[in-house]
């Protein structure tokens, strides 16, 4: 055509390059292609076109630019942030016939789509810490996961109601509290709510356990400050607190179910501890019984041969986390988690979920505490108190399920 621009045939080479563009720009629209389009729709002057035909026009040109408009736009998230601007520009979006506004309303829209599902995938990044309120725990995303819950026979201290060992699979990630629930944070509780957690504890004193009125979370028989982990707490009050939470915060706080917490204090480890199995590392990551002694000079008998520094608890992420970014997993307190007790893991449930059925007067404690012996202090380690039991080595923290 460019050497014989007047040739007999240029008129049928032009017709065919644009019907062959046409079919390239139909697989491939282009701005031209949808303003030539725009142009189409308003070339027939001669007549007004009606209501009906302007929109079948309009909806050929975005579908051709978005193949996915009609999913976009019936999208639950589509509506929600169109509801999210301002009166006017809701008008506008909702009555516009003019493709180019349609289109430049949805390329806005993807790209803010795109920036929230990058959001939501950055929430739920495995290690990442977040606090939802004010007055709520840092929480750390745990990862979905398998693992092997319960202890091997051949293993060290083992209690028979360790086993059998089965495999647990959580199929979704989940969040647990980055610490152990602080003295300071449930004072803010008692403070809001009124709410009081009896005068009665099982206390420490002259070398024994004794149960004392007059011993609560205020006075657990030591003394403690605000970050120091809640002491002297019964199941009951650590359910209530979660349930305060949760209303508080409008997330669905709970208390963690004996699969998570030890998939969590595992964190990927299949050892002992999750240190290791060398009983006498503990006091770098753990506060538990060791060669410090009482303020009246006792020391322990069945001990770690090592020194943390504390007799009774210690404040909160004093030691090493654990790989999962967890800190005091084992040691400074017991842990009450959601499930009734049975003496033994024969019919468990194997999805990670509280084990609802069994002894549910009395619930499973987890991990130890500053009072724990090499016995207990192992991530299979079980013990067990009636729903009311409170003391001076028994505390929480909480977990909750992620979009």
């Amino acid at each position: 055509m460019k050497q014989y621009p007047n040739g007999r045939h240029v008129s049928e080479a032009r017709s065919r390059i644009e019907k062959l563009n046409e079919k390239i720009s139909e697989q491939n629209p282009t701005k031209k292609q949808v303003r030539r389009l725009t142009q189409d729709r308003q070339k027939d002057q001669k007549r007004p076109e009606s209501l009906e035909s302007i929109r079948d026009s309009a909806l050929k040109i975005l579908k051709i630019a978005y193949p996915d408009y009609q999913e976009i736009t019936d999208s639950p998230n589509f509506n929600k942030w169109v509801e999210s601007l301002p009166a006017v520009r809701q008008e506008e979006i909702r009555t516009s016939l003019d493709p180019s506004f349609a289109i430049r309303v949805l390329t806005e829209y993807k790209s803010i789509e795109a920036r929230r599902v990058d959001a939501e995938a950055e929430a739920l990044r495995p290690g990442k810490v977040f606090k939802d309120c004010l007055e709520c725990p840092d929480m750390v995303v745990i990862p979905a996961g398998t693992f092997e819950m319960g202890s091997p026979s051949s293993e060290t201290d083992r209690n028979d109601n360790e086993g059998p060992q089965h495999r647990v699979t959580l199929a979704k990630a989940f969040a647990l509290a980055k610490t152990e629930i602080t003295r300071g944070q449930f004072a803010a509780f008692v403070k809001d709510s009124g709410y009081s957690s009896g005068n009665e504890c099982n206390v420490f004193e002259s070398g024994k356990w004794e149960i004392k009125s007059g011993k609560n979370w205020r006075d657990p028989g030591y003394t403690q400050t605000d970050s120091h982990p809640m002491a002297c707490i019964s199941w009951d009050d650590a359910k209530t607190y979660a349930s305060w939470l949760a209303k508080k915060s409008g997330k669905p706080y709970r208390l963690p179910s004996e699969a998570e917490w030890e998939y969590a204090a595992r964190a990927g480890t299949r050892t002992i501890r999750y240190w290791g199995d060398d009983l006498n590392k503990a006091c770098t990551y753990a506060n538990v019984t060791d060669q410090t002694k009482s303020p009246s000079g006792l020391v322990w008998v069945k001990k770690h041969e090592c020194d943390d520094g504390h007799w009774f608890s210690a404040p909160v992420e004093s030691y090493r986390s654990n790989a999962f970014g967890l800190y005091d997993m084992i040691g400074n307190v017991w842990e009450w988690t959601q499930d009734c007790w049975n003496g033994n893991y024969s019919g468990a449930p194997s999805d990670g979920s509280a084990w609802t059925n069994g002894d549910c007067g009395q619930r499973v404690l987890r991990g130890g505490s500053w009072s724990g012996s090499p016995q207990v202090t192992r991530a299979a380690g079980r013990d067990r108190g009636g729903t009311t039991y409170r003391s001076d080595g028994s505390g929480f923290r909480l977990a909750r399920m992620l979009p």
